[in-house]
């Protein structure tokens, strides 16, 4: 976030939010208001645009929850080691006054944080990129 920016530079990233914003909408749609449809996708593909847009975005957010689950349970860590994982550093939270946003953080909520987080680092989150997207191997379909 820039807050110094120039007419010119405001102007022309409100330009590409536009160009964007009708693409989106145009995928919504499956038609761009006062423009034929692009060459070479088929009407059946067109009427589907936001279906696949959608499912594009699911399979994108799968490919990187497997990492980042991997990634946080590494840094919350439930090891009973005498270093701070952030789970004992959350437990501590309930009575030391110096931690910020404390407010509303109790022993229940804090078991339930705890029990939610084991639970979803019980799944194995590789599953989610096992297999590559389609159409990211040579010779599948999309």
């Amino acid at each position: 976030m820039n807050l110094d920016m120039d007419a010119a530079t405001i102007g022309r990233i409100a330009a590409k939010g536009a160009a964007a914003g009708a693409n989106l909408a145009w995928i919504r749609r499956g038609e761009l208001r006062g423009a034929p449809p692009p060459s070479g996708i088929s009407a059946e593909t067109l009427a589907h645009q936001w279906d696949r847009h959608r499912f594009t975005r699911y399979r994108t957010f799968l490919a990187g929850l497997g990492t980042t689950l991997d990634n946080a349970e590494a840094g919350a860590s439930f090891d009973p080691s005498p270093l701070q994982t952030y789970s004992r550093l959350a437990a501590s939270a309930v009575t030391v006054p110096w931690l910020p946003y404390r407010t509303g953080w109790n022993a229940a909520r804090h078991a339930n944080v705890d029990h939610a987080l084991r639970m979803m680092w019980d799944l194995d989150a590789r599953i989610f990129t096992a297999d590559p997207p389609a159409g990211s191997t040579p010779g599948e379909d999309n």
